[in-house]
């Protein structure tokens, strides 16, 4: 398959050109030219949405490409109202220039923060619990784009990862912060360690978002998580226990109730058998030894 990927430079874009690449897909990467869509300092073809949804229906075109990955947004862990607006503008323009193509399929990214407060096992259709201005403006891209693929006659695929970890990932996040504070000789500080999340690496997020742009007939939105929420301040631990060499370390179970979500992964099952690969303690021992041989 002939595959655009729209922010191919990023956490998840760089990895999921490297599975596509040895799958046998020939893909086209768009990292650096909307970077700067919507600033005033920038003048130009790409500073108005009009004639960003042109370029991007230019580009499918030329190119005949059978899908279009959307993982466009900036700013990041930047939040806020202003700039989740500013990206979903750009989301818009995007997924308008994707309808005016001849791609057939478009995949988006949502996120596991579209259910807000909502604890337990989360399905593709399970209620979402104040979820705050990103987690509803995802959402509301969402509806665009299941839209936009039923006006025009198209393919969608929403792709809602859950807590992602691996190589490549900001140096703020969890698995990063943890080995940092580690070779400083102490456990990484946290001020929610007792809150169980579903973890996943990057590279299984990647296998499972190929296989769906395979299969002929997924559409919609899909849920991808481990599967098994693990408490937050166990994973600071394990990394510590991991590069220091104590290769003990106590995984808690999954309480009843509050302070725990995770994905079930529902919709993915019933289109193919897909699991992650290894346990996330063998995800953790590899990247520490990408970073500093144990």
């Amino acid at each position: 398959m002939k595959i655009l990927i729209a922010g191919s430079s990023g956490f998840i874009g760089s990895r999921l050109v490297s599975v596509m690449d040895q799958q046998g897909h020939r893909v086209f990467s768009w990292p650096e030219r909307i970077r700067n869509f919507g600033s005033t300092e920038v003048s130009g073809p790409m500073s108005t949405s009009a004639n960003l949804s042109t370029e991007v229906a230019n580009l499918l075109n030329e190119t005949g490409c059978d899908a279009f990955v959307n993982l466009a947004w900036g700013g990041l862990p930047d939040y806020s109202p202003s700039t989740t607006a500013r990206n979903a503008e750009l989301s818009v323009a995007i997924q308008q220039g994707w309808a005016q193509s001849s791609c057939p399929l478009y995949v988006g990214f949502g996120s596991c923060l579209e259910y807000g407060r909502s604890q337990g096992p989360l399905n593709e259709i399970s209620r979402s619990l104040d979820a705050d201005f990103f987690g509803k403006t995802k959402t509301w891209l969402l509806d665009h784009s299941r839209e936009l693929a039923g006006q025009f006659e198209k393919r969608y695929l929403w792709i809602r990862p859950f807590w992602l970890f691996g190589p490549g990932q900001r140096e703020a996040s969890l698995v990063p912060a943890a080995l940092r504070s580690a070779r400083e000789g102490r456990l990484l500080p946290l001020r929610t360690p007792d809150v169980f999340l579903d973890f996943l690496h990057v590279d299984d997020l990647c296998e499972a978002l190929v296989g769906l742009i395979e299969q002929p007939y997924s559409k919609g939105v899909f849920n991808i998580g481990s599967g098994e929420p693990i408490r937050v301040g166990d994973i600071a631990q394990m990394v510590f226990s991991i590069s220091t060499g104590d290769r003990l370390h106590h995984i808690s179970p999954t309480p009843e109730g509050k302070d725990a979500t995770w994905s079930t992964n529902r919709r993915l099952n019933k289109m193919f058998s897909w699991s992650p690969s290894r346990s996330i303690e063998q995800y953790v021992r590899d990247v520490i030894l990408e970073q500093e041989p144990l």
